[in-house]
């Protein structure tokens, strides 16, 4: 016997006819349309849905509205029966269709995520980078079980107050040049490891931020922030912290306190020392501070056992502390 299927909301159609998309490349709506609908029937046996550089202007509805009629032509879809025979379309047969986990469509001309977005309630990974975003939904966003969202090098001003503070571990949104700041949300989301913001229009950190408490990596290079929350230094495993390019004038009074530190890029700022704390910074091997205002270095630097990297370039020194003759040898 048969009867109608009835797909589960997450999971996708993969009919051309149902796709509202803009191709600029000249490739052709024809070749572009087959191309997509390739992908789409793809991501029912993968649960990854990559549509990076099509020349899109909008995601397609079918990722979205697998269980809609053709709202396009205001059209029915075929009735579609499930049998217990091998399927002939190139796909899987309807036990074994998997629901999107991974969206990826960077590299392509799009202007708005619809709210739509929350249909795709399994979805982990989406890539909107190199896009034209001007805004994201926040409530949709919110709603999914995200663990990567990638929106850099878009037009983003501000970020939603509501984010998928539950799950989310890692946060690109670098290069939107007119994204001037954090939400102080941002502090919730304590499974967070990596969070880049470089090249924005940041002037300071949320104080929040040091409920990031997984935090590994945070990139807020090329900013305009003037100075950091001394709350920074209770994020005990953080390991990369990159702030150069920016309007610094010291670091964290408390930065030794960071004992999971193995990499500080502050260069070009306007540091002028470094705090004596920094001996506390036990595996940091690598130190660039150049191109800042530094007349002198603390002699705790030298106490900095797995230090192997050290950049002074473009400062103001006259001389290294004696302490560093001591320890391993560097590069400078």
């Amino acid at each position: 016997s048969t009867r109608r299927s009835m797909h589960p909301r997450g999971k996708f159609d993969s009919r051309a006819q149902r796709m509202r998309h803009v191709d600029n490349s000249g490739r052709g709506i024809g070749s572009l349309v087959a191309a997509v609908d390739k992908l789409l029937l793809s991501a029912q046996s993968t649960g990854v849905l990559n549509l990076s550089d099509r020349s899109l202007t909008e995601i397609p509805r079918a990722v979205f509205d697998a269980e809609d009629p053709d709202a396009a032509e205001n059209v029915r879809a075929p009735v579609q029966t499930i049998t217990f025979d091998a399927p002939d379309s190139g796909g899987p047969a309807w036990w074994e269709v998997k629901e999107l986990t991974a969206l990826v469509a960077s590299h392509n001309s799009i202007a708005r995520l619809p709210e739509d977005v929350a249909k795709l309630n399994a979805l982990q990974k989406l890539d909107l980078g190199h896009n034209q975003l001007e805004s994201l939904p926040a409530t949709a966003l919110a709603s999914l079980p995200l663990r990567s969202l990638d929106v850099s090098d878009n037009k983003l001003r501000m970020l939603p107050d509501a984010l998928p503070v539950e799950t989310l571990a890692a946060l690109n949104v670098s290069r939107n040049p007119k994204l001037f700041k954090l939400p102080e949300t941002i502090g919730a989301c304590d499974r967070l490891a990596e969070l880049r913001v470089a090249g924005c229009a940041l002037t300071e950190l949320p104080r929040a931020i040091d409920g990031c408490t997984s935090l590994v990596t945070l990139d807020i290079s090329n900013n305009r922030i003037g100075t950091l929350p001394d709350g920074m230094t209770r994020l005990a495993s953080l390991r990369e912290l990159c702030v150069g390019g920016n309007a610094l004038t010291a670091l964290p009074r408390d930065v030794g306190e960071l004992k999971s530190l193995t990499r500080l890029d502050c260069r070009e700022n306007r540091i002028t020392c470094v705090p004596p704390s920094i001996s506390g910074c036990s595996k940091l091997a690598e130190i660039f501070i150049g191109r800042n205002e530094l007349t002198a270095l603390p002699d705790a630097l030298g106490r900095c056992a797995a230090l192997a990297t050290l950049d002074v370039s473009s400062n103001r020194l006259t001389e290294l502390p004696s302490s560093l003759a001591a320890g391993a040898p560097l590069r400078t």
